[in-house]
């Protein structure tokens, strides 16, 4: 059994040797820089490596479509990560939603949302900046 195994026995079997993180994060009422720069900048922080894949929800035309989506992606996801910079029920529900799926979940807050005790608890680790963050998520599960 190698390392990742002996460490994570319990969460979801890694196919193919490749890691699949899912980027939850508020999209409604939300300008497209709020939405799309950060996870543009985590998509090119992995760029290169073949070994972790980027789950990157769009939006949809309906709310029905646009929720199981993300539930799809949640479920084939080892890792999420979250950029919770503004208070967002979504968000919060797929950090729940992970941390139910027993997936590692990593948020990064900012101050207006640093000390939501539902998400610092859901959370297995919680970052200030996004750029530690991925430096975590990499360490750990590359």
């Amino acid at each position: 059994m190698s390392f990742l195994e002996k460490v994570f026995h319990n969460k979801k079997e890694i196919v193919d040797n490749r890691i699949y993180v899912y980027l939850a994060g508020p999209l409604h009422n939300s300008t497209d820089i709020e939405k799309w720069n950060w996870r543009r900048e985590v998509v090119k922080a992995f760029a290169g490596n073949e070994r972790f894949v980027i789950l990157v929800p769009q939006e949809m035309d309906t709310k029905e479509a646009a929720v199981e989506q993300d539930k799809q992606m949640l479920e084939k996801a080892h890792v999420v990560l979250v950029f919770y910079w503004k208070k967002s029920t979504g968000t919060a529900m797929e950090v729940y939603i992970g941390w139910n799926q027993k997936k590692d979940v990593y948020t990064v807050v900012s101050p207006h949302t640093k000390g939501d005790w539902w998400i610092e608890y859901h959370s297995k680790k919680v970052f200030e900046n996004l750029d530690e963050a991925v430096k975590h998520i990499k360490y750990v599960w590359g």
